[in-house]
């Protein structure tokens, strides 16, 4: 198998398409997407942190610049919004958000979170044990649906819960 990432033999199993990339083509370009593969992971954390580089060359150039089409006009409000993202962002900006955000997400403040969570995800096993006890001898569907699918239409379950989705039945998770 080739690299093909729309193909779903390599979606299930991508690893030994890697293991040979990274042995025989650890730099590509990929021509379908138009896009540079790199393979190897010392390649790729020393792109990353080559400040020549960054993440996006839209600190530095267009995408005609580039070589590249432009982005249609109705995708402007989401790259605006992706692009505004701490992870995407450039130095000094993203520095400035690595700051602030440092100082509100502390090891102490992690800790509490944690124990919060333990006690929450405690409380929720001992309720759907329960709930599980008391339904086990209604039916349950015999085929669940995608969670992406846009109705559920095994849902209602018994316990109230959508089977696909994990959360409470609602108008919209209901046949």
């Amino acid at each position: 198998m080739r690299f093909d990432p729309w193909n779903p033999d390599f979606v299930a199993s991508p690893y030994a398409v890697y293991d040979e990339l990274r042995r025989e083509a650890p730099v590509s370009f990929f021509e379908p997407t138009g896009q540079w593969l790199i393979a190897r992971h010392a390649d790729v954390n020393a792109l990353l942190r080559d400040r020549r580089l960054g993440r996006s060359y839209l600190h530095l150039a267009t995408h005609e610049e580039f070589g590249r089409e432009p982005e249609p006009d109705f995708q402007e409000p989401f790259w605006r919004v992706i692009r505004a993202g701490m992870l995407d962002v450039e130095p000094p900006v993203h520095t400035r958000l690595r700051r602030l955000v440092s100082k509100a997400f502390t090891p102490a403040w992690s800790s509490r979170c944690a124990r919060g969570s333990a006690r929450s995800s405690r409380a929720l096993s001992t309720t759907s044990s329960r709930r599980a006890a008391a339904t086990s001898s209604r039916r349950w569907p015999s085929r669940c649906p995608s969670p992406s699918s846009p109705r559920c239409s095994a849902c209602p379950t018994p316990t109230g819960t959508c089977c696909a989705r994990g959360r409470p039945t609602s108008a919209a998770c209901t046949s």
